[in-house]
């Protein structure tokens, strides 16, 4: 079977990235043939893997300029099915993407999804899901699928290797060890919110250590605002060995974002004997987090509009407070067992090639929704 997979990017992103990476493995595994078009990533991407092909677009490129890349660059081109992440390109390239069926891989719960997936209604034979809040969100949303066409796709997360799952050590006489991992931006992920955090910590007097794993633009920012604090620390983008050392230190892995899927460094950092402590924002994540308990969710309130919520703050900062006068590490309630979160590899597996090869007839549309001279940046606005 030829596969065919649409994104927006390979080389920059974090946990998407890292989802299709096992995609194009596995596929290849199973007696596929994967390749994968980058929308926004340059034209031959092959030193990187041989596999991925970009269109080098970026956020002036129009709409009508867009089509004709995508039309030049797939012409003579057919594929068994095709599989748009994000479902991003979907609405102004189906007509010309000369694929048997068509999937949506639906990653994480954005704005306005329901309504997207409402005017995608007829394009796609079947839906791959984070999370099955988010398949049940498709199957809602898109009259024309059946349940078996709404599937969730559980999220391959790797394992931490045994020697980097260290006991955590009781809290006398040392700091919270407080992280975060994944894209380190504004948008989506908010990271401008860990400012009101750590004031709130230093207010309230709790030692705390607090690092960074990842890159992005948002990172420049923060640097700038915690410049005079020798407690945070920006570690980058981290791989191998490097990634899972670092994870395996910390005692919180905290999330700010406006809205996830089932976030795959979360779990990761969770496999490494991280508590999370995330908001509640009704996607993945939140059944993730209410699995340990739901004392590690906290409210959002406002926290979409401006600054992390009073209430939602408030409750993040009283419980790592809690957790530091306690002074017995990671409390017994919520304790992780180390590898309790096992690799999800064989189960995503499993539910994509069965999924994939129980494609008996097309249902999609070949009718694009947008045209013209509309520049990209304007098109997620557009859709919502």
């Amino acid at each position: 079977m030829n596969l065919r997979h649409y994104f927006t990017h390979y080389s920059s992103l974090g946990g998407v990235q890292s989802i299709i990476g096992t995609h194009l493995k596995y596929d290849e595994i199973a007696g596929m043939d994967p390749t994968l078009l980058a929308f926004f990533d340059p034209v031959d991407n092959q030193e990187k893997h041989q596999k991925v092909s970009g269109l080098c677009w970026n956020g002036r490129t129009n709409i009508n300029a867009a089509r004709n890349d995508f039309k030049r660059n797939e012409s003579g081109k057919s594929h068994d099915c095709c599989i748009y992440h994000d479902l991003w390109g979907l609405a102004f390239l189906a007509d010309l993407d000369h694929c048997h069926h068509r999937i949506g891989a639906i990653h994480s719960h954005w704005p306005h999804l329901e309504y997207q997936l409402k005017q995608l209604d007829g394009f796609l034979d079947g839906v791959f899901c984070d999370s099955q809040a988010l398949a049940d969100i498709a199957l809602k949303s898109i009259p024309s699928l059946t349940p078996d066409r709404a599937v969730h796709l559980p999220v391959p997360i790797k394992t931490c290797p045994h020697e980097y799952r260290t006991d955590r050590l009781p809290l006398i006489d040392r700091p919270l060890k407080l992280g975060f991992t994944g894209r380190v931006d504004h948008l989506q992920k908010r990271v401008e919110r860990f400012i009101p955090l750590v004031n709130a910590l230093e207010m309230k007097g709790i030692q705390y250590e607090l690092e960074f794993l990842g890159d992005g633009t948002g990172r420049k920012y923060l640097e700038k605002a915690f410049h005079t604090r020798e407690n945070i620390t920006f570690h980058g983008k981290k791989l191998g060995a490097e990634y899972w050392k670092i994870m395996g230190e910390w005692d919180f892995v905290i999330y700010t974002s406006d809205f996830e899927g089932s976030p795959l460094a979360m779990q990761e950092a969770m496999n490494a004997g991280c508590l999370p402590i995330f908001p509640s924002i009704q996607c993945g994540g939140d059944l993730v987090v209410k699995e340990i308990s739901e004392d590690l969710l906290y409210d959002t309130g406002g926290l979409s509009i401006h600054s992390l919520h009073t209430s939602g703050l408030a409750k993040t900062t009283a419980f790592i407070r809690w957790s530091y006068q306690t002074k017995s590490g990671n409390p017994d309630k919520l304790r992780i067992c180390r590898g309790q979160i096992p690799c999800e590899i064989q189960k995503f597996s499993e539910s994509y090639f069965e999924s994939t090869r129980n494609l008996k007839t097309s249902h999609a549309g070949k009718r694009p929704l947008l045209g013209g001279y509309i520049a990209i940046c304007c098109v997620e606005t557009l859709l919502s």
